[in-house]
């Protein structure tokens, strides 16, 4: 018998498909508090966001290639 694996909870990741995704959604409340994930890379974040992330308290957004950015939102 298969075990049962709880379900796990992800409803605090977003997931940007491309940076006008992510636009759209920092104009939202839904973006309070969450973890956003890029499918592209560093190289097509506009550091202009990071008013926009620090205003709605994301906890950490990553992308394509590996670059994980965290609070307080910096160019690396």
């Amino acid at each position: 018998m298969m075990p049962i694996l709880p379900h796990k909870n992800e409803t605090d990741l977003f997931i940007a498909s491309h940076p006008d995704s992510l636009t759209d959604f920092l104009k939202t409340e839904l973006a309070n508090n969450k973890h956003i994930y890029c499918c592209f890379p560093l190289s097509q974040f506009c550091f202009s966001f990071c008013r926009d992330l620090k205003a709605r308290q994301v906890l950490s957004i990553s992308f394509q290639n590996a670059h994980t950015l965290y609070p307080p939102f910096q160019r690396p």
